[in-house]
């Protein structure tokens, strides 16, 4: 059989891929093997199931060698090839893709034959072509970087490197280097803080902390102001984003933060606007929501934000991530947006990686058929979920919980109940997550009781839970505590 890594890529390419992959196999520039498109062709018959028999390796042996005994080792080996010549196709269509990246291995060329004016004349060129005048993305950077270099190579082997081109040249590639060193440090630093907030093995992961120790970044930032630098208000968002991940963040902070935000981002590259606006709700959300509710509505403008810079689509980006796409929808939920909740839905679950779409949609439609009241809905669309990760197993654990309660189905409800306590005690859950759950256990259970039992809640359960404490659902348990407290049954 052909090998499963050849066939998972197979499964990935549409029929225009398919086809060009045809195309590229045909030439014989890159292949000369009359066997290797007879593979192709039971390839094309095969696509996009590749649940027949005829890429079997006896079978396929028998088409390509009629007369010969079958050898395993030489169809084997045909195979090899193909999958060879697949992958080089995929690197093809990427370096296609990416004409900036294509552009470079011209310019290289043209100068490894000595063609240094002619070169750096293609380079200019194509500079042009590509700038879109934003603040440039650390994805095109690599790019930039080998085109500046290739064009300084050039110009001091025309012997113009004392003249002024050479210089500024020269100069603007060491400035862009060290701003979007700094950038990376930034970002990598800020990704090992989340990391080690949640995973244990990482909590020894100091090197970029270490390697900012090197620097007075505050400093740094204040020069760049002081001399008007495009790239001051881009540099200081991603160390704040590091910095209050790492660190506390008081509201005067976050203002701070915001208006650099607001104001900058819209001028950046679709790679940093995501980062930006994610990372940023990532902070609200760890940082300022368990002390003020009011900042799910920061959320909420950030998810605005979102939408307005029409981040997506765009073929160059990676997908949506699961957990960025929950976090833009976990405030505008509180807050009760459900039109708005539903609109980003429709639109950009399309922009996720098409393995999770089908689950993010049960997941969603579960808990919005649970806030509208229709909780067999809801209990049908979570039953429909492949829990994976542990935050999702948790979250859906509470709204069968929740569900079940609403049905006034209370031997379900405490057996929901039994089976999340079970599943935290034997599970280790990250402490930013394990902290909400015991407390809101506890008040599960005790208005489980008073409903089933028709009594009122006690007021010392109902003012712990209003004492500013942290726990799952906190705004459905104290509106049901709300009502228990006074309800005459």
């Amino acid at each position: 059989m052909l090998p499963l890594q050849s066939v998972e890529i197979l499964k990935k390419l549409d029929k225009k891929e398919l086809k060009r992959f045809g195309d590229f196999l045909s030439s014989p520039y890159f292949n000369q093997s009359e066997l290797i498109l007879k593979i192709y062709e039971a390839v094309k018959k095969e696509h996009p199931e590749f649940s027949g028999k005829l890429l079997q390796s006896e079978k396929m042996f028998k088409k390509l060698y009629p007369s010969d005994e079958y050898k395993e080792t030489r169809i084997q080996n045909l195979y090899a090839e193909f999958g060879r010549l697949l992958r080089e196709f995929l690197g093809c269509e990427e370096i296609n893709f990416s004409g900036l990246q294509f552009d470079i291995f011209i310019a290289n060329k043209l100068k490894r034959i000595n063609l240094f004016e002619l070169s750096n004349k293609f380079i200019k060129k194509s500079l042009q072509q590509h700038n879109d005048g934003l603040l440039t993305s650390p994805l095109h950077f690599p790019s930039l970087h080998a085109m500046s270099t290739c064009y300084i190579h050039n110009l001091s082997h025309l012997r113009e490197n004392e003249n002024q081109e050479f210089i500024d040249t020269y100069k603007s590639e060491s400035e862009m280097t060290t701003i979007f060193f700094l950038k990376e440090i930034f970002h990598t630093a800020l990704i090992y803080s989340m990391q080690k907030k949640i995973f244990s093995q990482h909590k020894n992961q100091k090197l970029h902390d270490e390697v900012l120790r090197l620097f007075d970044v505050p400093a740094f930032l204040d020069y760049l102001k002081s001399i008007n630098h495009k790239y001051y208000s881009y540099l200081k968002i991603f160390y704040l984003l590091y910095y209050y991940t790492e660190n506390e963040i008081s509201e005067e902070q976050y203002w701070d933060l915001k208006k650099e935000v607001f104001l900058t981002t819209p001028f950046t590259g679709n790679d940093d606007k995501l980062q930006i606006i994610t990372r940023c709700i990532q902070i609200i959300l760890a940082k300022l929501v368990p002390k003020s509710r009011g900042f799910h509505e920061e959320v909420f403008e950030l998810g605005k934000l979102f939408c307005e810079l029409k981040i997506y689509p765009d073929a160059e980006m990676d997908w949506l991530a699961v957990g960025s796409f929950r976090d833009l929808l976990t405030s505008p939920l509180i807050l009760q947006k459900y039109e708005w909740v539903e609109k980003f839905i429709d639109e950009y679950v399309n922009y996720l990686g098409a393995e999770f779409r089908d689950n993010e949609l049960n997941y969603w439609n579960g808990i919005l058929s649970f806030k509208k009241g229709n909780y067999e809905d809801s209990l049908n669309f979570f039953n429909k979920v492949q829990m994976v990760d542990i935050i999702e197993k948790i979250n859906i654990r509470f709204y069968y919980l929740m569900n079940y309660i609403e049905l006034k189905a209370y031997e379900s409800a405490y057996s929901s109940l039994q089976t999340i306590r079970q599943f935290c005690n034997d599970r280790e859950i990250p402490e930013m997550f394990a902290v909400l759950i015991p407390n809101a256990l506890k008040y599960f259970n005790e208005i489980i009781k008073c409903e089933e039992e028709g009594k009122k809640l006690d007021d010392q359960i109902y003012d712990e839970a209003r004492d500013g404490r942290r726990f799952y659902h906190v705004n459905y348990l104290l509106g049901k505590m709300e009502k228990l407290k006074g309800v005459q049954f």
